[in-house]
């Protein structure tokens, strides 16, 4: 799931970040009155295996904050339907560690309600996700795209866009897309060359955010039809592009967090009883897109 690891490290561990620094998230609050809280990010991918939950403990402000440090590793973690229990299991990695599921043959459901329930430290957080329906392109993207220039990048042509299948009424999605190799470029042509990859401009890619060097753009689409954005590709070569298409939990955390650029959090969108975070699903298209430098 390599694309998830990227959407993890865009979206969600800044979001993490964010609640781990709680005491600032409004007012200036006085030290003392810091309370540690329970942060939970949990996203069901359909006809995905159940992966990467993270269950972390909030730091205090005047501390450094680590996601080794703050990741809790001891938690009891279930994910129910109606018909089913899935027990999960902590992993270790780099970043802190996660959650997956044991049954690791499991797929997610469209149409199903899944509910989390967690207990760690004699607390039990919970929360409830309904899964989309499924949904395909109806005009995908061109598997090979030419980079026009810098000066022509705002020019939009109808074999631009991309359409897929609407999901639900009023449904918003979150396309995005990533760069699945920065280093080869001339490997993947025919004949194929020793070039190197290379950014498409050497800066203006979120620059002065967090987002600076990643791999990968996203943003919010309210209609089943987007042209293809030159600025989203920040290198050439081969590419991912990706529709999500989530429930209230999942879109209101990347309203939160998807942009690299918030600073706060509101109490409003969460969506873990017991605790602080998201508990979302999604589903998603996929799609090979290659960008080749202008001839």
């Amino acid at each position: 799931m390599r694309t998830m690891n990227i959407l993890t490290r865009v979206l969600v561990l800044p979001f993490i970040t964010l609640c781990g620094l709680l005491a600032g998230c409004e007012d200036p609050v006085p030290t003392g009155d810091y309370k540690e809280e329970i942060v939970v990010q949990s996203f069901l991918f359909v006809g995905e295996p159940i992966n990467d939950v993270r269950i972390h403990r909030s730091q205090p402000v005047l501390d450094t904050f680590r996601l080794p440090v703050a990741s809790i590793r001891n938690a009891v973690v279930t994910i129910e339907t109606d018909s089913q229990t899935l027990p999960l299991e902590y992993v270790d990695d780099t970043t802190g560690g996660f959650y997956r599921a044991i049954d690791t043959a499991y797929r997610i459901l469209p149409e199903t309600t899944y509910r989390l329930r967690i207990v760690v430290d004699g607390k039990t957080l919970t929360g409830t996700t309904t899964t989309p329906i499924t949904f395909a392109f109806t005009v995908p993207p061109k598997d090979t795209l030419i980079y026009p220039g810098k000066d022509k990048e705002t020019q939009l042509f109808d074999s631009l866009y991309v359409r897929w299948t609407a999901v639900a009424p009023a449904q918003e999605y979150v396309p995005g897309i990533v760069n699945l190799d920065t280093t080869n470029y001339g490997s993947y042509l025919t004949p194929s060359t020793d070039e190197p990859n290379a950014r498409v401009r050497d800066d203006e890619f979120d620059e002065g955010t967090r987002l600076d060097g990643e791999r990968a753009r996203y943003a919010l689409a309210q209609t089943t039809s987007i042209p293809t954005v030159w600025r989203f590709f920040k290198w050439y070569g081969r590419h991912e592009l990706v529709i999500y298409a989530g429930d209230k939990n999942f879109v209101n955390w990347f309203r939160q967090v998807g942009f690299g650029g918030r600073t706060s959090f509101s109490y409003q969108f969460n969506s873990v009883e017991g605790g602080l975070g998201v508990f979302g699903s999604a589903a998603v298209l996929r799609y090979p897109v290659f960008l080749k430098k202008k001839p």
